[in-house]
């Protein structure tokens, strides 16, 4: 069943206003579901790394041809190529809004030459996993903070009737976490969805950043025993700097590749 996300409404007035948007985020946050649900008649192309979608990298100015907008252009860090010619095309058509709606994961590289190639043309929303508000259901729903901001006593007062809230247990949020997929899956499968996730995306594609939270406010090597082990146990992946959250005043580096940083940065 689908959940209405909170971004839904920010989504449809970027469109309206920009030439190019870009839907960002991790995998399985539901990029996807959201653009084809807002935008079911769309034309719509999705990239895959091994395959030239219909010529894509190879001709992308013949690609945008065989697709005119709207259209939505599904995992474009796989189709680096065709920024150039969208933005020929934008140009071509006096920067008209709602011409293309993109969605992509965060590759650094992909995502700077898109902000520096279509400056001014184009417009970046950032989708992350499910709210509690979204889980509930009232994702088209104000968030509780803009109410409470707005007018206290009144929010206090409509809360009182609503009584609105999430009604899982604590302990199945945290365990499911916040992803479209898994709130859908059986208890017992979320172990099984969090393995592949880890293979799939997080071996294949990312580096690791792997992090502790220490009660220290002076951390030593010793407190970094457990990451420095983990990276003995896990030489195979691609481990970057390690991080312990802890009571430090200022980030600084205990050994040379784990930092302790202060639990209330910011």
């Amino acid at each position: 069943m689908y959940k209405e996300r909170i971004l839904t409404a920010r989504l449809r007035k970027l469109m309206d206003a920009f030439p190019v948007v870009l839907v960002s985020g991790a995998r399985q946050v539901g990029k996807t579901t959201l653009l084809r649900h807002v935008f079911p008649d769309h034309d719509y192309a999705v990239f895959d790394p091994s395959i030239d979608l219909e010529n894509a990298r190879s001709e992308p100015d013949l690609f945008l041809r065989n697709h005119p907008p709207p259209v939505v252009l599904d995992e474009i860090q796989y189709a680096p190529e065709l920024i150039s010619a969208i933005k020929r095309h934008v140009d071509a058509s006096n920067a008209r809004p709602g011409l293309y709606l993109m969605s992509g994961s965060q590759q650094w590289q992909v995502f700077q030459s898109l902000a520096e190639s279509l400056a001014g043309r184009a417009a970046f929303l950032d989708l992350r996993g499910f709210s509690l508000q979204e889980l509930t259901g009232a994702g088209a729903s104000p968030c509780w903070l803009t109410g409470w901001l707005h007018d206290p006593h009144a929010f206090v007062e409509q809360a009182r009737q609503t009584n609105t809230r999430f009604t899982g247990a604590l302990w199945d949020w945290l365990w499911r976490g916040f992803l479209a997929r898994v709130n859908d899956l059986d208890e017992e499968l979320v172990p099984e969805f969090w393995m592949g996730y880890h293979r799939t995306y997080v071996e294949r594609d990312g580096v690791l950043y792997p992090f502790e939270m220490k009660l220290t406010a002076n951390p030593s090597a010793r407190d970094a025993s457990g990451l420095t082990a983990f990276r003995r146990a896990h030489q195979d992946l691609q481990i970057g700097a390690a991080a312990i959250l802890c009571a430090v005043d200022r980030p600084r580096w205990i050994t040379e590749d784990t930092a302790g940083i202060p639990w209330n940065a910011t």
